[in-house]
């Protein structure tokens, strides 16, 4: 099990303290969850609402208590926080059609670009992709995430491997990602997160799988 960092989100909440570090952890390995139900419980409810998102995770890990992860996660993508509406996403996409009853949510993020868009946007197309399948519903999120924020890019092209029949739109912009010389991770900064090279030759597979079958 890999150790669980401790990174300071767009809201000032340490995601590596408190109950989100129990919750990380129980995530990872689905037997320990199972063991830590009972300690699960109690902090689901805890007050602050991101911490209740981290637990909801374990919760749906651990496979149990599922009308309560509904009910934290349909919180979670109500709430003000951004990066408490992304782990929420993030769970839900994680879930699928276990999560199908959220959809309605789901949807209602969509026309709200002030809760939905940036990062957000590509996590939000894919919960929409996940949860919902419904390839005209998803397929526009996605290329909407696409040039919303380069970080969504991996995700679209996921979604869009998975569901290749459905993903000749997506055709134009993976034809012009793959002729790019700049990689889309390359946002001209310093620092070991300048190029994500695992990301990104993930990110090129996908996109030739794609062209490969509906490319011509």
């Amino acid at each position: 099990m890999h150790p669980v960092p401790v990174r300071a989100g767009l809201d000032g909440r340490s995601a590596g303290a408190g109950p989100s570090t129990c919750s990380a952890a129980s995530t990872a390995t689905a037997a320990t969850a199972r063991e830590a139900l009972p300690e699960l419980r109690e902090p689901a409810r805890d007050e602050d609402p991101g911490h209740r998102v981290d637990v909801a995770a374990a919760l749906w890990s651990a496979g149990g208590e599922q009308d309560l992860v509904l009910s934290v996660l349909s919180e979670g993508l109500a709430g003000e926080r951004r990066l408490q509406r992304y782990d929420a996403l993030r769970t839900i996409s994680r879930m699928g059609t276990g999560a199908a009853g959220l959809l309605p949510a789901l949807r209602g993020l969509w026309p709200s670009p002030e809760k939905s868009g940036g990062w957000v946007a590509g996590t939000l197309a894919v919960a929409l992709w996940q949860v919902g399948r419904e390839p005209d519903e998803s397929v526009p999120a996605l290329l909407h995430a696409w040039s919303e924020h380069w970080g969504n890019r991996l995700g679209a092209a996921e979604a869009w491997a998975r569901t290749v029949s459905a993903a000749a739109p997506a055709v134009p912009l993976l034809r012009q990602e793959l002729a790019s010389a700049r990689r889309h991770d390359n946002t001209g900064g310093r620092g070991r997160n300048r190029y994500r090279c695992a990301d990104d030759e993930r990110l090129l597979r996908h996109g030739r799988a794609v062209i490969a079958v509906v490319g011509s």
